[in-house]
């Protein structure tokens, strides 16, 4: 529950940031800002301690990565936090750096803000795409390790 009060907190104070100085520089760095709250999160000992329950009344408010895949055992569980974490966290740093570049140059025109948005939550959902097969290459069906 911790967890997600440091992720509301954070998106509310970016979200104020980026309205009171109405700057599109600003508005940029919401979603790289939260991507990587989230991956920080996601990696941190709170979450990985936590165990996989499929049927937890609490499924929605911890803050982790739930998906079949990783709910298959403890093991995947902590490998699938770990990895989506540490994705989000290197590419938050990319997806900041590249749209506030883009920014820059294009700012003139109107559609740049909506494009480098899209992107931003392309790469973020991306992340679950690229886990979910780093899943399944490295655990088989029952959520035990394969042998290299």
């Amino acid at each position: 529950m911790k967890q997600n009060l440091i992720f509301v907190v954070a998106a509310v104070f970016v979200m104020i940031a980026s309205v009171l100085l109405d700057n599109n520089f600003m508005l940029l760095m919401v979603v790289p800002i939260l991507t990587f709250v989230s991956g920080y999160l996601l990696t941190s000992e709170k979450t990985l301690q936590e165990k996989p329950e499929v049927n937890s009344k609490a499924y929605f408010l911890n803050f982790s990565y739930k998906t079949g895949g990783s709910m298959r055992s403890q093991e995947t569980w902590e490998f699938a936090n770990t990895y989506c974490g540490k994705l989000w966290k290197r590419w938050s740093i990319f997806m900041l750096f590249f749209s506030e570049i883009i920014m820059f140059f294009f700012q003139q025109y109107t559609w740049t803000l909506g494009v480098l948005f899209a992107v931003q939550i392309i790469m973020f959902l991306s992340a679950i795409y690229v886990t979910e097969n780093a899943i399944d290459k490295t655990f088989d069906r029952q959520g035990n390790r394969r042998e290299q």
